[in-house]
């Protein structure tokens, strides 16, 4: 009985994992069932975390901006998070709100999303007006062919519809509506239609709200007589909206404003007269986002520019973290504006003036201009200065002023390099040395190489030649150092190693100069084997692991941060051989002496003192094996004490530097008598009382 209870519990313990590896297995990547199926939309925005999830699978997989969506997936945004969703074919969208479930369809031309729970908004203002758009949930359904609306499905499976543009028609079961601009719906059992009254300006339903910080918002809409006064309900969500009295006005006045943070606003209206009548608008919702000005990167804070008047190309460029219609870049010759020199529109975050302008100090900004936003967001101003010329030197890259060459031959190849002018036809390079012009040469390309065949200092300096013949003044010349190149030196290289096959020998060396900044290239050849090892180190110091005896060479080079090489040892050649294990140390006694003798119970066990041995370790045991005394020690020999008469065996081992021990030696016998050496006492008198 027992056996078949055994062999059931195996069987739903397979089954069991077996159907929860089929059912909770993520989907891959570029989901295989989706592969001959054409996208339904695409994500085109999202904030926080927005996932997606195919018909048969489970687990949810995370989606990112541009992921495709298609027939029968299901989409759901969590806590905080908005996605924005762009049907293919059509060009519609559909801003998801926050803890909102849907099912993207596609049925005859037919765009249909079956809502699970939350809320969104359908733009179908700005498509190609193919095809419709459903959202649906049941037996309920609106259906959007051109238009905006707001939707959203309460806990209880209710339909808020506020349509506001173009027409929507509402069914639930067999009944139908249209909806025209300003009507709202609710679809429970039967199709509850009313018409707003409160008609609103700003901000339409999806617009981005611009504001500086701490900056109250306008809410405007069309104002109207009566004594109704009104209140904005607002909130970060829809089902908890909530207003102030001190935002309260008079319908006729037209305008209110609120105070919130950046981010997502909820927001109606709701107007109530003397006689407890009320009146409100659909919910509207809207991104608040702080205005962020334009930050200019280059030309710098007073930076010098020069230019040459032929070839004249100025480049400007900032950075922006709002989206922005465009920039418009001002350049002027005073810091109010007044008198503009130049200015253009671009949809970039940079801008290339080719039309020459005077030398001269300059200032310059760059306006934002926001999308629904009527006001441009300026930057903070910046001066350069600017000096054009017909010809001017280039600039030197390599080598730098006071660089170091060393020599390890007798001549030295260096390139000299410099940044390319346009406009220019060639290039003058000259090379003295002591004021002297050893070399000078006219060249097309912005490099020029020379080999150096003496040591000392030199100095290099290139000047340009334009097209027009005109040649430049000379750049401010560079010098350049010759030297011999130093030698490495090895620190504590020992002719012989020795080692276990598990330690690592170390070689160091000193730096070959104080002022070293660079790698060093290492080159090891093991014993027998023609081809080095090469690695490379920042430190003076290098690591091998060996493994077998025999001789073995190591080189060191020093290369600076160009890679160039500075330094260089000679070939090095050392011996390893490993290490053995050392054998026990012998117990030394008396000449003749078979074992040792601890008359009075107390003695000193003297060891041999071993060649690479570093500590010393014995084990006493008694007649019957038991140890009873284990000690280890840096000296060869160990002190007992209070022994009870009796045999007892001694064991030794030694441990090198290596921390190897070696196998325990034979047992040496230790014997302690029963009668002590020490004579009995003699009593010389007794005395009785």
């Amino acid at each position: 009985m027992s056996l078949i209870r055994y062999i059931l519990a195996i069987l739903i313990s397979s089954a069991g994992i077996f159907l929860s590896y089929t059912f909770l297995k993520p989907e891959p990547p570029g989901n295989n069932n989706n592969l001959n199926l054409e996208a339904v939309a695409k994500l085109e925005y999202k904030r926080n975390d927005v996932e997606k999830k195919a018909q048969n699978a489970i687990l949810w997989s995370p989606l990112e901006i541009n992921a495709e969506l298609f027939q029968g997936e299901m989409l759901r945004t969590g806590e905080g998070a908005e996605a924005t969703v762009k049907f293919i074919k059509n060009g519609s969208t559909i801003e998801i709100d926050p803890n909102t479930m849907v099912v993207i369809e596609l049925d005859d031309q037919k765009f249909s999303l079956d809502v699970l729970e939350g809320s969104l908004f359908v733009d179908q203002a700005n498509g190609s007006g193919e095809g419709q758009i459903e959202l649906k949930s049941g037996n309920k359904s609106v259906s959007l062919s051109s238009g905006q609306l707001s939707f959203s499905k309460s806990k209880t499976g209710d339909f808020e519809v506020n349509v506001l543009k173009g027409e929507a028609k509402a069914s639930v079961g067999g009944q139908s509506e249209t909806l025209g601009k300003g009507a709202s719906a609710t679809l429970a059992k039967d199709i509850q239609k009313q018409q707003f009254n409160l008609e609103i300006i700003y901000p339409q339903f999806s617009q981005t709200v611009y504001i500086q910080k701490n900056e109250a918002i306008p809410i405007r809409w069309v104002p109207f007589q009566g004594d109704y006064q009104i209140s904005v309900f607002y909130g970060h969500e829809r089902e908890n909206l909530k207003f102030k009295t001190k935002n309260e006005v008079l319908a006729s006045k037209g305008e209110t404003q609120i105070k919130t943070n950046p981010g997502v606003l909820f927001w109606k209206l709701v107007g109530k007269n003397s006689g407890g009548e009320l009146i409100e608008s659909p919910v509207y919702k809207n991104i608040v986002s702080e205005i962020k000005n334009p930050q200019l990167i280059s030309p710098g804070a007073g930076e010098d520019i020069t230019l040459p008047k032929n070839e004249f190309d100025l480049n400007f460029s900032w950075t922006h973290e709002q989206k922005s219609d465009s920039y418009e870049i001002q350049i002027a010759k005073d810091p109010q504006f007044k008198t503009i020199v130049n200015q253009g529109k671009v949809n970039d975050f940079y801008f290339d003036l080719k039309k020459a302008i005077p030398s001269g100090r300059y200032f310059w900004r760059v306006k934002a201009y926001l999308p629904d936003f009527d006001k441009p967001v300026v930057s903070e101003e910046r001066n350069f200065t600017l000096s054009v010329k017909s010809i001017f030197p280039p600039s030197l890259v390599f080598p730098e002023d006071n660089h170091k060459i060393f020599f390890n031959k007798k001549t030295k190849k260096v390139d000299f390099r410099w940044d390319r002018i346009k406009g220019v036809s060639e290039y003058i390079f000259k090379l003295e040395r002591g004021g002297k012009i050893i070399e000078r040469a006219n060249i097309q390309s912005p490099q020029y190489s020379y080999r150096l065949n003496k040591l000392g200092s030199f100095q290099w300096s290139v000047a340009s030649v334009g097209r027009d013949g005109k040649t430049s003044q000379f750049s401010e010349a560079r010098n350049v150092s010759a030297l011999k190149m130093p030698t490495i030196v090895f620190q504590n290289l020992k002719e012989q190693y020795f080692f276990t096959g598990d330690d690592y020998v170390k070689f160091e060396w000193k730096k070959p100069l104080d002022d070293f900044v660079g790698d060093y290239r290492v080159r090891f050849w093991e014993p027998g084997e023609k081809e080095p090892k090469n690695s490379t180190t920042n430190e003076p110091q290098y690591h091998t692991l060996p493994k077998k005896e025999g001789v073995y060479k190591i080189k060191v080079f020093a290369l600076d941060q160009y890679n160039n090489l500075i330094a260089s040892s000679s070939m090095q050649s050392v011996s390893m051989k490993m290490s053995r294990a050392l054998e026990p140390p012998k117990v030394l006694m008396g000449e003749g002496e078979k074992r040792l003798k601890a008359q009075d119970g107390n003695i000193v066990v003297r060891l041999e003192n071993l060649e690479g041995a570093k500590k010393y370790a014995i084990r006493l045991k008694n007649r019957t094996g038991k140890t009873i005394f284990k000690k280890i020690s840096e000296a060869p020999s160990f002190g007992l004490k209070d022994l009870l008469p009796g045999v007892y065996y001694i064991e030794t081992m030694s441990i090198d530097r290596f921390d190897r021990k070696s196998e325990l030696s034979e047992a040496y016998e230790l014997y302690v008598p029963d009668k002590s050496s020490i004579k009995a006492p003699k009593i010389k008198k007794i005395k009785v009382q």
